[in-house]
This record gives structure tokens, C-alpha cells and sequence, in this order.
């Protein structure tokens, strides 16, 4: 990993995006579009924390809408395989543009149940309170 070249001091952590939507993302096999090859995601994950000296965190949407179990499953197991943090988008990968909806708050409380790492809550915040709704919705750390 490139981070292992920086200076020591010099990083707070390594942040993977298995969040991203966009197409170019679709394209180029990253972002969202990792969330349906759990292995490859966990193993990186796995491969950074056993080798960096700082943590590693991740961004990543629900998986599948309708069935949370996989989101439950895939965030346990980024937990697992030693993710210091976890950001869920309360969308899944499809809800952008002309298809976006409200953010799922329920499901990211029940991540954050399931969790014994942060998680913080990303998506349906305009506002400082819609930050507070969320934080009393979700109980997420941030």
C-alpha cells in the first residue's frame, strides 16, 4: 500500500470509499460497486489493518434494499476483519439522481446495534437538525 510510504506522523488513517455510486465508479470496478464481492472488500480490509500502523475505515451504502440482512452481514464482517470505523449511507447504490429516496435511518440503527466500532450515519442531512434527528434516530457515533 502507497501509505505505507509516507512519513510516519504523517496519515490519521486510511479511508476505503465502497461507497460511491457514480457510473465511472461502475466502470472502473470500485465504490458501490465492490458491496456485491464481500471478500475482496474484507480482505483489503484484513490486508491494510495487518500492515499499517494507523487505522482503517470504510464508506459503504446498504447493499440490497429490502434485505438488510446483507448489509448486516457485509458491515459485521469489515468489523471483523478490523475496520476502526464504518460509514453507512442509508441508500443503496441504485437511489441516486431521479431515483434517490428518503435515507433509511432504521437500518442504519440496526448496523449500528450490530456494531461494536463506530458507525457513523451519512445521507438525508441538509440541516443541523436533520443531524440531530439522525443521531436520535440512529444512535450512531457521528
Amino acid at each position: 500500500a502507497a501509505a505505507r510510504l509516507l512519513p510516519p506522523g504523517s496519515v490519521d488513517a486510511v479511508d476505503l470509499n465502497c461507497g460511491c455510486p457514480q457510473g465511472i465508479a461502475k466502470r472502473g470496478h470500485y465504490g458501490a460497486y465492490l458491496l456485491s464481492e464481500p471478500d475482496l472488500i474484507t480482505g483489503m480490509v484484513r490486508r491494510l489493518d495487518q500492515e499499517l500502523p494507523f487505522p482503517v475505515t470504510l464508506k459503504m451504502r446498504i447493499v440490497t434494499e429490502g434485505d438488510l440482512q446483507e448489509t448486516l452481514n457485509l458491515a459485521s464482517a469489515i468489523e471483523a476483519a478490523g475496520a476502526s470505523v464504518i460509514c453507512l449511507h442509508g441508500r443503496t447504490k441504485e437511489m441516486k439522481g431521479q431515483f434517490t429516496r428518503d435515507c433509511n435511518w432504521d437500518a442504519i440503527a440496526a448496523v449500528k446495534r450490530r456494531l461494536n466500532i463506530p458507525l457513523i450515519a451519512n445521507g438525508g442531512i441538509r440541516t443541523y437538525e436533520d443531524v440531530e434527528r439522525c443521531l436520535a434516530a440512529t444512535g450512531c457515533d457521528a
